[in-house]
This record gives structure tokens, sequence and C-alpha cells, in this order.
């Protein structure tokens, strides 16, 4: 173990600060998680722990910066109050016991044209995470 190793991190939704996402039923939502080490030797590896996502699908991109991929098209019947949770865990090959990990929210919303929430049926709305 290196004891000038650094924390790694991980990005929100595509290499954004947000980990809270509103998606559109019926609209395909792509994102990507990337995940960073200031330690430009070290390589990174991504695992996801998921609880209730619905047929979401997570692929990891494996590499020197391993990155999380996400796809999924909600349907009617995935409308519901409470989100689609799922946490990303990230380490390097260096130390493991410096390994981060962030939870990710989807909130699946009705994006008709009398909805207040996608009012010309964009793709998502976005917030920032309180973190």
């Amino acid at each position: 173990m290196n004891p000038a190793n650094h924390q790694v991190y991980l990005s929100g939704f595509n290499n954004t600060p947000i980990y809270t996402m509103d998606i559109c039923e019926g609209q395909l939502f792509t994102s990507n998680i990337v995940s960073r080490d200031i330690d430009a030797s070290n390589t990174t590896t991504i695992t996801v722990n998921p609880f209730n996502t619905n047929g979401i699908n997570f692929q990891t991109t494996g590499g020197h910066r391993d990155s999380l991929l996400i796809a999924w098209t909600p349907t009617q019947a995935d409308v519901a109050s409470s989100p689609n949770c799922f946490t990303v865990y990230v380490k390097d090959d260096n130390c493991p016991y410096f390994s981060f990990y962030q939870k990710y929210l989807l909130y699946q919303r009705l994006c008709g044209r009398n909805s207040k929430l996608c009012s010309s049926c964009s793709l998502f709305h976005s917030r920032k995470s309180n973190q």
C-alpha cells in the first residue's frame, strides 16, 4: 500500500455533479458515470449494487479509468413516487480501503402533453444533490 495514495471519486450522471434525475416514461434514458483518481498510474474498478432498478441496464467499460454506462426506457408501469435507487462503488488497484461510493436516484415520471414536469416532453430534468 502506498501511503500517498489519494481518494477515488465518482461523477454524477453524465459527468456532472447531479446524482438525482427525473426521467420520462417511454423515453430512452442513457447516462455515464465516470471514476476519478488523481494518481495517474492507478486503475479504477466500478461495481454496482442495484436496489429496486426495474430492468435498468448497467455496464462497466473497464480500462484504466472505469466508467459505468446506464440505459433504461421506463414504461408507464414503472412510474411511481419512490425512485429507482442504486449505489455505485469505485476503488483503485493501489489501496482498496480507499474505496468510495455514491447513491444515485432515478425518479420516473409521466411526461405527456399535460404534464407539468415535462412541459414539452423533454428527456429529463435534473436536480443537484444536496451532498
